[in-house]
Order: C-alpha cells, then sequence, then structure tokens
C-alpha cells in the first residue's frame, strides 16, 4: 500500500496556474508548430513534478487531436496511475474514452466514462459527465438508457443544455423518432441564436444541430428543409476547419441522389471539405470511403459504388459509429435493388446483424420505407430461423458447443484473443491495441508476428465458422452471424428489448426473465485478472443488478409477490456477497410480510461482509 501511495502525484500549485500552463500549451499545439511544442513538453519535464504531470496531459489531448487512439492510453493511464488530481482526471478520462472507443472496447470506454463521471463529483462538471455518459449510451445503442439518463437533467443552460439536447436528438433519431427529432434539434438552433453573444457558446460547432435538423427532416419527406440545413451545416464546420466537414457533404450529395432533385453543391465547399477530412480522424476516413462510393453512384458505376457503400460502413462499425453504418448499408441495399446490380445480399447480411436495433429508423425513413416493409424484413424474417452451428457461453464459465472445449487450445494467448472478439462481436479491435493488451511491455512491432499466430489457430478452431474472424486493414473482428450464438449479445439484446417495452410491462417482464435466465454466474470467472475482461465483467454485472431490480419491481406491481421473491432468492444464494441482490432481496421479503426473516438476512450479510472483507452494507434496513 505505501508504495503505491509513493507514486500517486497532488498538485501544490492551484488551479489558476496549472490551466495558464495547460492554456499555452494548447496554444502551441493549436498554431500548429511542432517544433515549440515539442519543446515546451521538455521543458515543463524537466521542471517540477507538476509540470511534468501537465506535460504529459498535454501529450494527451495532442494524441488526441491528431486521431492517434493507441498513442493516448498510454500516456493516459501511465498519467492516472501518477496523480488523482481531480481537475486533471476529468480532462484525461474523455480523451481516454474516445481511445478506448475507436480502437474497438466499449465496455473500457463506459467504464472510464463512469470514473469521469465519479471524479466530477469534486470539480463541478457532474451535469456535462452525465451527459457523456447518455453519449456512450448512444454508441452501445442503449437509447432507451440513455433517455433515461438525459430525462433527470433538468434546468440546464448554455453549453450544458445545447450537448443534452444533442444526444437527445441521435436518440430520437436512432429510434425512429423523426418528429421528435425535428422538434429538439430546431430548439437547439433557436436556443443558440437567442444567446448569439454568449462567449462559451461561440466556441461550439455550428454545423452539428443543423446537421441533425437536416437527417430528421431528410426522413420525413421535407426534402428542400433538409437541403436547406445541409449546407449551411457544411458551411458551419468548415469555418471551425473541422475533419467532420465531409459528414454534411455526403448527406447533401446523397440527398441529391436519392431523390433525383438538382441540387447544386457549391465545388469551393467541396474542396474545403475534402482538404479537412484527409488523413484526419477515424470517422471522417470511414466518411471519404463513402463520398467516393457517392461519386461512383453520380457517374453511373452502381457495383463500384454498392461495394464501396458496405466498405464505408464496415469502417463506421469499426469506430462505432453503428447509425452511419447501418445508413450505409442501407443505401447499399436501395441502390443495388433499384439499379439491379450485385452486392444486395452482402448488403442485406450486414442489415441482419443491427435491423433489431434501428427497424424503426429504416420503416419510417421517407427513402427506405418501403424497400424495408416488402422485401428486407420478410427477408431477415426468413433467415433468422438458421440454427446455430457455434454456441458460447460466457457467463459463470466459458463453454463452447460446436468448435474445440476451451481447456485442449493449444495456445492460451490464442483462446484470449478468442474471448476478445466475442466480447466485441461484430466490432473491431486495432492490432496494435490486442498486442498491447497481451504483451503490455513490448511494443507493437515486437509481437505482431505472433499475434498473427494466434489468430490463425484461433481461426482453425472455429472449423466451418473460421471465415467470421476476419481482418480490416490493422484491425480484427469476429462477425456477427446467426450462426455463431454467443451468451453475453443474447443477454445484451433481450434487455435492450426489454428496455424499450416501457408501456406494455407484462411484455417488458418476460424480456427481462428471459434475459436473466441467461445470466448465470460472473462473466469468465477464471479470468479475473484480466483488465480487459474485468471491464466487461463489471459493466455486465452492472446491467444484471439492474435487471433484477427492474423485473422484480414488475413483479410486485403485477401482484406477483410469489414469483419476484423466487426470483431474487434464487441470485441471493448465487451472489451471497452482492451488495444489490441482498438489498433487493430483503425489500422483497420486508414486501411480502416475512420482516422477521429479512431482519435476519441483514444481520447474517452484515457479519459476513466484516468479516471477509471489512466492509459494511452500503444499505441500512429500515
Amino acid at each position: 500500500m505505501s508504495l503505491v501511495s509513493s507514486q500517486v502525484h497532488n498538485f501544490t500549485v492551484d488551479d489558476r496556474r496549472k490551466k495558464a500552463i495547460l492554456n499555452k500549451g494548447v496554444a502551441l499545439m493549436l498554431a500548429g508548430d511542432a517544433g515549440k511544442f515539442r519543446n515546451y513538453l521538455s521543458e515543463l519535464k524537466t521542471r517540477s513534478r507538476d509540470h511534468s504531470v501537465i506535460a504529459g496531459l498535454l501529450e494527451v489531448l495532442y494524441f488526441s487531436r491528431i486521431s492517434e487512439p493507441v498513442k493516448v492510453m498510454r500516456p493516459a493511464r501511465r498519467l492516472l496511475s501518477r496523480t488523482t488530481d481531480p481537475w486533471i482526471c476529468n480532462r484525461v478520462y474523455p480523451s481516454l474514452a474516445w481511445a478506448l472507443r475507436v480502437t474497438g472496447d466499449l465496455s473500457g470506454a463506459h467504464s472510464v466514462a463512469l470514473k469521469n463521471l465519479e471524479m466530477s463529483e469534486e470539480t463541478g462538471d457532474r451535469v456535462m459527465a452525465l451527459v457523456s455518459l447518455a453519449y456512450n449510451h448512444c454508441f452501445r445503442e442503449e437509447f432507451a438508457r440513455a433517455r433515461e439518463l438525459l430525462s433527470s437533467l433538468t434546468d440546464l443552460s448554455g453549453k450544458e443544455l445545447l450537448n443534452a439536447l444533442h444526444v437527445n436528438v441521435i436518440v430520437e433519431l436512432s429510434m425512429g423518432n423523426f418528429v421528435k427529432a425535428r422538434e429538439l434539434s430546431e430548439e437547439m438552433i433557436r436556443y443558440r441564436e437567442s444567446h448569439s453573444d454568449s462567449e462559451e457558446l461561440q466556441s461550439l460547432p455550428t454545423g452539428g444541430p443543423l446537421e441533425v435538423l437536416g437527417i430528421a427532416k431528410e426522413a420525413l419527406g421535407e426534402l428542400n428543409g433538409a437541403w436547406e440545413s445541409y449546407l449551411p451545416s457544411l458551411e458551419g464546420y468548415i469555418q471551425m476547419e473541422s475533419a467532420y466537414s465531409v459528414f454534411p457533404l455526403n448527406r447533401l450529395l446523397s440527398l441529391r441522389l436519392l431523390s433525383g432533385m438538382d441540387f447544386i453543391i457549391p465545388a469551393s465547399l467541396v474542396k474545403k471539405a475534402m482538404r479537412f477530412a484527409k488523413n484526419r480522424a477515424p470517422e471522417s476516413q470511414a466518411a471519404l470511403t463513402e463520398y467516393r462510393a457517392l461519386l461512383s453512384w453520380q457517374n453511373g458505376r452502381f457495383e463500384e459504388a454498392v461495394r464501396d457503400l458496405l466498405e464505408a460502413g464496415e469502417i463506421y462499425t469499426r469506430v462505432n459509429q453503428t447509425l452511419e453504418a447501418f445508413i450505409a448499408f442501407l443505401k447499399g441495399a436501395w441502390l443495388a435493388r433499384k439499379s439491379d446490380c450485385a452486392g444486395f445480399w452482402n448488403a442485406m447480411e450486414h442489415l441482419e446483424h443491427r435491423f433489431r436495433v434501428y427497424r424503426d429508423f429504416a420503416l419510417n425513413h421517407h427513402f427506405f420505407s418501403n424497400l424495408t416493409g416488402s422485401v428486407i424484413e420478410p427477408i431477415l424474417a426468413a433467415t433468422s430461423s438458421r440454427e446455430s452451428l457455434v454456441k458460447v457461453r460466457l457467463f459463470d464459465r466459458m463453454e463452447v458447443q460446436g468448435a474445440k472445449v476451451p481447456r485442449r487450445w493449444k495456445f492460451k494467448k490464442a483462446l484470449t484473443i478468442f474471448k476478445y472478439l466475442l466480447l466485441n462481436q461484430g466490432r473491431s479491435l486495432a492490432s496494435d491495441y490486442m498486442v498491447y493488451l497481451l504483451w503490455p511491455r513490448a511494443g507493437p512491432e515486437n509481437n505482431m508476428s505472433r499475434l498473427y499466430s494466434c489468430i490463425r489457430f484461433a481461426r482453425r478452431e472455429l472449423g466451418d465458422l473460421g471465415f467470421l474472424l476476419v481482418c480490416h486493414g490493422k484491425s480484427y473482428a469476429l462477425q456477427e452471424d446467426p450462426r455463431l450464438w454467443v451468451d453475453v449479445h443474447e443477454f445484451q439484446s433481450l434487455l435492450k428489448e426489454a428496455d424499450a417495452l416501457e408501456k406494455n410491462p407484462s411484455l417488458q417482464v418476460e424480456k427481462y426473465m428471459k434475459a436473466l435466465e441467461l445470466y448465470r454466474g460472473e462473466l469468465l470467472p477464471e479470468d479475473r485478472y484480466d483488465r480487459f475482461i474485468e471491464e466487461h465483467r463489471n459493466y455486465l454485472h452492472k446491467r444484471f443488478q439492474k435487471a433484477l431490480e427492474k423485473t422484480v419491481n414488475l413483479l410486485l406491481d403485477a401482484g406477483r409477490k410469489g414469483k419476484a421473491l423466487e426470483l431474487v432468492e434464487r441470485f441471493y444464494l448465487m451472489f451471497p456477497d452482492d451488495d444489490a441482490c441482498v438489498r433487493i432481496y430483503i425489500g422483497t421479503l420486508v414486501k411480502r410480510g416475512q420482516r422477521t426473516k429479512a431482519d435476519q438476512i441483514y444481520r447474517e450479510f452484515k457479519r459476513r461482509l466484516w468479516r471477509e472483507h471489512r466492509l459494511k452494507p452500503s444499505f441500512d434496513l429500515k
């Protein structure tokens, strides 16, 4: 303990001085003079420990700015191990969460967002941390949870209000509620206009609100209104010299192609958007691929356009822009069907993996509703009955049916990689990040050949489904397919469906109970000290706790007290030291009128928790 505490650094200078040192470095970074910026970092590192920590923060911000996610992680983790200063941590966590997200580790990003929220209690940035957490729920496609979190925020103003509205718009768009999305977008724009003299709001990009307004109007069939929103959105992004300029540019070109209307895009804007987008953020690389596809479409090269649209969708998926990916796949299917060219069935395979999540978006969209209702949905309903060739259970312990059992795998690292890819099924993990996880003390270049050998072995052990383990550039992914069933993903899919059924509590409780049946124990307990798996384990257990509490409450509200007690008692016996399970169990006993038993369980739990862990319960028995 003393060794750890001696390495943790707390600041001795005040916040105003820290901000001045940081702001000078940020100014040098934004000025584009790499030499002066590096010299400033070197100077800080030779001075006090305070200055050295700020130099580490500047490195994190710099690598975030140039979109080098793996390079962000090393200084970020090193910095977080050296200081507990809330002011520093609240500036490191957002960059680290971004780096984890774009390298495929959504659970890690979620855990970092939670840590950011915890630290915000000390810095007063709680609202922004909650908005960031809701945004992270969007990337995880947990839209009901994001909406619930945002609904708890009241009396917002300024930057906090605009950011909360923006996340709310993304949620409504993803769920196909286009009228609500349009209303929220217009509210954002009105607020900006009424506070045009605010210095705080002037630093925010103007393109975002207009872009999401255009998406909502396009989906509603208000095509002229969508065009009139996209064009100033493009101009706003260009004014900020943003790499994301290519997004509204793609929307303009796509709208023109889908509608057949003769909209004109100024060539000067196209040129500037291309200049800002090249060699920048990973998301913009996906958008550039989509732009290339749209140009091929415009020039009548339909097969080439479909191929590039699907490639763009795959890149969007790798950086967890799942709605953008789904739209790209929809466009690919729409164009292939309309032009009668190859690629339709490839597009259908991609759509199958996300259709349950974005079904309402596709069914309600002006351009895609007919195709979705008459073609896509019937085809996917027919193919969903395919039986799984390989079933993998990760809760309680790993069990595999239809492939070689884990204990007989020749290479332990190959099995570890297989677990990582299973947990991120459908999303890519960067190869250098995987090397960093497996061999953290060596550079990526020294172990890349060992990674390739492990991948080949894992692919071979999958047998007939080995083709699902694919390489995309410098990333690897295990593709989603009905023939590969994983209990973790079925558990999360059922919870997402249940969360969206608030207006139908009887069906909602059945979905929750079906999900809980899959939770046989914690995720992969045999990998207790693997930090990557630990992030997933913690996240899934919290999801289980919330689902259990929600299910018990629904059963109690429906008068099914016996079923509620039976359910929670089963999980209490499974997790007798779990604070949440014990609390729910005791609460259910009290509501059943079994106060004496509730007192006994509480006393036993309190004694056991202190004897084994030197902890006290987080709740009192009322």
